[in-house]
Protein backbone atom coordinates (compact mmCIF):
# COMPACT_ATOMS: atom_id res chain seq x y z
CA UNK A 1 0.00 0.00 0.00
CA UNK A 2 1.20 3.50 -0.75
CA UNK A 3 1.11 6.47 1.61
CA UNK A 4 -1.95 8.14 0.09
CA UNK A 5 -5.29 8.34 1.81
CA UNK A 6 -8.27 7.88 -0.46
CA UNK A 7 -11.78 9.25 0.00
CA UNK A 8 -14.77 8.07 -2.00
CA UNK A 9 -18.21 9.67 -1.76
CA UNK A 10 -20.08 7.35 -4.13
CA UNK A 11 -20.20 4.32 -1.86
CA UNK A 12 -18.97 2.90 1.41
CA UNK A 13 -15.45 1.56 1.13
CA UNK A 14 -13.90 -0.71 3.73
CA UNK A 15 -10.42 -2.14 3.59
CA UNK A 16 -8.10 -4.14 5.79
CA UNK A 17 -6.27 -3.69 8.08
CA UNK A 18 -8.11 -0.44 8.88
CA UNK A 19 -11.78 -0.65 9.80
CA UNK A 20 -12.56 2.76 8.38
CA UNK A 21 -15.18 4.02 5.95
CA UNK A 22 -16.75 7.01 4.24
CA UNK A 23 -20.23 7.01 2.74
CA UNK A 24 -22.44 9.40 0.85
CA UNK A 25 -25.71 10.15 2.62
CA UNK A 26 -27.28 12.61 0.18
CA UNK A 27 -26.20 15.06 -2.48
CA UNK A 28 -26.11 17.93 0.02
CA UNK A 29 -24.85 16.21 3.16
CA UNK A 30 -21.91 13.87 3.42
CA UNK A 31 -21.61 11.83 6.59
CA UNK A 32 -17.97 11.18 7.23
CA UNK A 33 -17.60 8.15 9.43
CA UNK A 34 -13.87 7.63 9.30
CA UNK A 35 -11.10 7.23 6.80
CA UNK A 36 -10.65 4.77 3.98
CA UNK A 37 -7.48 3.54 2.32
CA UNK A 38 -8.01 1.55 -0.85
CA UNK A 39 -5.68 0.92 -3.77
CA UNK A 40 -8.14 -0.74 -6.14
CA UNK A 41 -10.44 2.25 -6.69
CA UNK A 42 -7.85 5.02 -7.11
CA UNK A 43 -9.51 6.34 -10.27
CA UNK A 44 -12.77 6.99 -8.44
CA UNK A 45 -11.32 8.64 -5.38
CA UNK A 46 -9.76 11.88 -4.33
CA UNK A 47 -6.33 11.30 -2.89
CA UNK A 48 -4.79 13.00 0.09
CA UNK A 49 -1.02 12.74 0.62
CA UNK A 50 -1.44 13.27 4.38
CA UNK A 51 -4.20 12.54 6.86
CA UNK A 52 -4.23 16.26 7.76
CA UNK A 53 -5.32 16.98 4.18
CA UNK A 54 -8.28 14.62 4.60
CA UNK A 55 -9.15 16.32 7.90
CA UNK A 56 -9.15 19.69 6.14
CA UNK A 57 -11.28 18.25 3.33
CA UNK A 58 -13.83 16.87 5.82
CA UNK A 59 -14.34 20.40 7.16
CA UNK A 60 -15.63 21.49 3.74
CA UNK A 61 -18.56 19.10 4.25
CA UNK A 62 -19.23 19.89 7.91
CA UNK A 63 -18.89 23.63 7.23
CA UNK A 64 -16.66 23.89 10.31
CA UNK A 65 -14.52 27.05 10.10
CA UNK A 66 -12.28 27.18 13.18
CA UNK A 67 -9.76 29.74 11.83
CA UNK A 68 -10.90 33.38 12.13
CA UNK A 69 -9.31 36.62 10.96
CA UNK A 70 -8.54 38.85 13.94
CA UNK A 71 -9.03 41.96 11.78
CA UNK A 72 -12.37 41.39 10.01
CA UNK A 73 -13.72 38.21 11.64
CA UNK A 74 -14.04 36.17 8.43
CA UNK A 75 -13.70 32.44 9.16
CA UNK A 76 -11.95 29.66 7.25
CA UNK A 77 -11.91 25.87 7.46
CA UNK A 78 -8.17 25.73 6.76
CA UNK A 79 -5.39 27.79 8.36
CA UNK A 80 -3.64 28.22 4.99
CA UNK A 81 -6.74 30.00 3.68
CA UNK A 82 -6.59 32.38 6.65
CA UNK A 83 -2.91 33.08 5.93
CA UNK A 84 -3.76 33.80 2.29
CA UNK A 85 -6.70 36.01 3.39
CA UNK A 86 -4.44 38.05 5.70
CA UNK A 87 -2.58 39.31 2.62
CA UNK A 88 -5.67 41.42 1.88
CA UNK A 89 -5.10 43.31 5.12
CA UNK A 90 -1.30 43.52 4.88
CA UNK A 91 -1.27 44.46 1.20
CA UNK A 92 1.39 41.83 0.56
CA UNK A 93 1.64 40.92 -3.15
CA UNK A 94 4.54 38.50 -3.58
CA UNK A 95 3.67 37.32 -7.12
CA UNK A 96 4.75 39.68 -9.93
CA UNK A 97 4.22 39.55 -13.68
CA UNK A 98 7.56 39.43 -15.49
CA UNK A 99 6.03 41.26 -18.47
CA UNK A 100 4.37 44.32 -16.89
CA UNK A 101 5.46 44.07 -13.21
CA UNK A 102 1.88 44.07 -11.89
CA UNK A 103 1.80 42.27 -8.52
CA UNK A 104 -0.73 39.87 -7.01
CA UNK A 105 -1.31 38.38 -3.59
CA UNK A 106 -2.32 35.02 -5.07
CA UNK A 107 -0.36 32.95 -7.57
CA UNK A 108 -3.62 31.92 -9.27
CA UNK A 109 -4.39 35.61 -9.89
CA UNK A 110 -0.99 36.00 -11.55
CA UNK A 111 -1.65 32.94 -13.75
CA UNK A 112 -5.00 34.41 -14.81
CA UNK A 113 -3.35 37.80 -15.48
CA UNK A 114 -0.63 36.28 -17.68
CA UNK A 115 -3.35 35.09 -20.07
CA UNK A 116 -3.90 38.77 -20.95
CA UNK A 117 -0.38 38.83 -22.37
CA UNK A 118 -0.40 35.37 -23.95
CA UNK A 119 -3.96 35.43 -25.28
CA UNK A 120 -4.48 31.92 -23.91
CA UNK A 121 -8.14 30.91 -23.64
CA UNK A 122 -8.18 27.37 -22.23
CA UNK A 123 -11.93 27.18 -21.45
CA UNK A 124 -14.15 26.39 -24.45
CA UNK A 125 -17.93 26.24 -24.80
CA UNK A 126 -19.06 22.79 -25.94
CA UNK A 127 -22.09 24.32 -27.67
CA UNK A 128 -20.55 27.07 -29.83
CA UNK A 129 -16.78 26.50 -29.35
CA UNK A 130 -16.21 30.07 -28.13
CA UNK A 131 -13.15 30.19 -25.85
CA UNK A 132 -12.52 32.09 -22.62
CA UNK A 133 -9.52 32.88 -20.44
CA UNK A 134 -11.43 32.21 -17.19
CA UNK A 135 -13.66 29.30 -16.21
CA UNK A 136 -16.09 31.66 -14.46
CA UNK A 137 -16.64 33.58 -17.70
CA UNK A 138 -17.31 30.29 -19.51
CA UNK A 139 -19.86 29.34 -16.83
CA UNK A 140 -21.61 32.67 -17.27
CA UNK A 141 -21.54 32.25 -21.08
CA UNK A 142 -23.06 28.75 -20.90
CA UNK A 143 -26.15 30.30 -19.30
CA UNK A 144 -26.82 32.09 -22.60
CA UNK A 145 -27.36 28.66 -24.14
CA UNK A 146 -29.14 26.98 -21.23
CA UNK A 147 -31.33 29.90 -20.20
CA UNK A 148 -30.43 29.24 -16.55
CA UNK A 149 -31.10 32.21 -14.26
CA UNK A 150 -29.77 31.26 -10.81
CA UNK A 151 -29.92 34.74 -9.22
CA UNK A 152 -33.38 35.68 -7.91
CA UNK A 153 -34.66 38.90 -6.39
CA UNK A 154 -35.85 38.28 -2.82
CA UNK A 155 -38.56 40.94 -3.22
CA UNK A 156 -40.21 40.21 -6.59
CA UNK A 157 -38.68 36.80 -7.51
CA UNK A 158 -37.45 38.04 -10.91
CA UNK A 159 -34.48 35.89 -11.99
CA UNK A 160 -31.22 36.80 -13.68
CA UNK A 161 -28.37 34.92 -15.35
CA UNK A 162 -25.68 37.11 -13.74
CA UNK A 163 -25.30 38.37 -10.18
CA UNK A 164 -24.41 41.86 -11.46
CA UNK A 165 -27.78 42.04 -13.22
CA UNK A 166 -29.55 41.12 -9.98
CA UNK A 167 -27.64 43.78 -8.05
CA UNK A 168 -28.58 46.41 -10.65
CA UNK A 169 -32.23 45.25 -10.53
CA UNK A 170 -32.40 45.40 -6.72
CA UNK A 171 -31.75 49.15 -6.91
CA UNK A 172 -35.30 49.48 -8.28
CA UNK A 173 -36.63 48.34 -4.92
CA UNK A 174 -34.22 50.39 -2.78
CA UNK A 175 -34.54 53.60 -4.81
CA UNK A 176 -30.77 53.89 -5.36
Amino acid sequence: MDNFIYFQEAQTVQTEPLDLSVRKVSEERIQLQNLSINETNKGLMESFPQSSHLSAHKKTHTREKPHSCTICGKSFFDSSHLIRHNMIHTGEKPHSCTICNQSFSQFTDLKRHIRIHTGEKPYSCTVCNKSFSQSSVLSRHIRTHSGEKPYSCMICNQSFSQSAHLIRHERIHTGE
